[in-house]
Parts: C-alpha cells; structure tokens; sequence
C-alpha cells in the first residue's frame, strides 16, 4: 500500500469520525439527525425535543378578548403549548367548553403568532399540530406564496370547534422585496380548492404588518398577496423552510469539510 492510498484512508475516516462525533454532539443536546429532507443538496431532516413546560403563568388578554393560554393549567382546563422546529403544537388534556386563545409568536419563523378557537363540548386528550410545509404536490399554486401551512386535529373531530380565528404576521421585507398590495394578502385554506378567508389588517410594527383570518375549520393554509397594480404577474416559486436547527448541522458540516481540505492540502 503506497503512501497516497493510505492517506487517503486516513482522511476518509478521519471525515466518518468527526461527522459522527457532531452526530453524537447533537444528540446528546436533544436533536435527533437523521437523512431524509433536502436543502441545497444536503439530505438533513432536524427533530428537536419538546420544549420543557415553563413556569404556570398568569392569563393576560388575548388578541380575541380571551385569555392567552401558555403552559398554564387551572380547574377547568389543561393545555401544553408547545414550540417546535417547524410551528407549534397544543395538547389538551382535560378542556371545557369555553373560548381559548394562544400565543404563538415565539414559533420561530412561524408566521402564525395567534390561534382562537371556541370549543362547544368539553373534550379530553386532543392534540392540534400547526407545520410549516412546502406544498403537496396535488394542491395548485398560488401566485406570490409566502408560506405554507398543514393544520392537523388528533383525538378531537371539526365540529367541536367553532369562531376560529389565526393570527398572522408578515415580513415588510418580503413585501418590499416582492412589491405586493398590502390589502390583499390573505389567508387561504384548501378544500377541494383554496379558497380566500376573511382576512383584517389589525397591526404593525418596523418589521411586520399582522392580520387576522377567520376560518371554519383546519386543514392546509396558505399566505398569499398579489402585486400592486400596474406590475407584471409575478411567477408562482415555493419558499422552502429550513429550520435554525438545520443551519447548524450544515455549518458542522462545512466546518468538517474545511479541516478535511486543510489536511489534504498539507499533505500535497
């Protein structure tokens, strides 16, 4: 065996050691790594665990007139609120009939930062799971797509809820960026077909304008706008998510790749 051939076996498992050890970094702080989404042609899919329950907190008023319910619990009801790479997850445990209303705008990039709802009956052990996604390949385009939603009920049928309202924000930036009518952007949620909700300008802030849509149900949602008037139609192009998480295995990744040429560099 010549001298190249055996530093070229030392410098290919030189790479699998350092990739397991970030691997074995990463799960030992919680995050689960496995190969399955692709971005940018690195095959990376990024599980966090849940977040841990915070302290019990006192109900503040929430965007529809009723309590912001956040990882608190009282005679009446139980919900877990939590965070997760791509949106947000709400369990309910024991739950009367009353009108619930959550604060979801530490969601990461999530765009959805509010979410109301009015339960009819009292219902136990129910999850409601909002994911960002890209856009199943059966449901059609929208012409100038800012995100896509699934919005997904487990242990609780629709017609237990009712008055649902979801709260949204959008980036000025995006809207800059892609000239859109502020008044036209809207929430639209898929059937057979999407179909525009009612959607209200309620807010902004120096980095984003907040709206709310009233919806009869949950299922796929999108953000949408169209350009102002007198601009040319724009091309329909998905905006694919990539969670904080993913950015940090990828720079690992780059790191690796950085000491690997750095070494076989040495070595010519």
């Amino acid at each position: 065996m010549n001298k190249d051939m055996l530093a070229t076996i030392l410098v290919a498992l030189l790479f699998l050691t350092m990739l397991n050890t970030s691997v074995a970094v990463l799960k030992a702080v919680g995050i689960d790594v496995t190969a399955s989404a692709v971005y940018g042609g690195v095959d990376l899919e990024v599980t966090a665990p849940p977040a841990e329950a915070a302290p019990p907190a006192a109900p503040s008023a929430g965007p529809s007139g009723g309590p912001i319910v956040k990882n608190i619990t009282t005679n009446e009801s139980e919900f877990r609120l939590e965070n997760i790479p791509t949106g947000f997850s709400i369990y309910g445990k024991s739950v009367a009939a009353n009108r619930y209303a959550f604060d979801t705008s530490d969601s990461y990039l999530f765009a959805v930062e509010g979410l109301v709802f009015e339960l009819n009956e009292g219902a136990k052990d129910f999850n409601i799971l909002f994911n960002q996604v890209e856009r199943p390949k059966n449901l059609p385009q929208l012409s100038i797509l800012y995100q896509y939603y699934n919005a997904t009920l487990t242990g609780i049928s629709q017609e237990k809820f009712s008055n649902i309202d979801i709260d949204i924000r959008v980036s000025k930036d995006w809207i800059n960026e892609q000239q859109i009518n502020t008044e036209t952007i809207s929430l639209y949620r898929y059937t057979v077909q999407w179909e525009r909700l009612t959607t209200a300008r309620i807010s902004e802030d120096a980095n984003y304008i907040h709206y709310r849509a009233r919806t009869p149900g949950f299922s796929y949602f999108a953000i949408a706008g169209d350009r102002l008037p007198g601009l040319p139609p724009a091309i329909a192009v998905d905006i694919k998510y990539v969670s904080p998480l993913a950015w940090l295995v990828i720079i690992i990744a780059s790191i690796n790749a950085a000491i690997l040429y750095a070494l076989v560099w040495r070595k010519k």
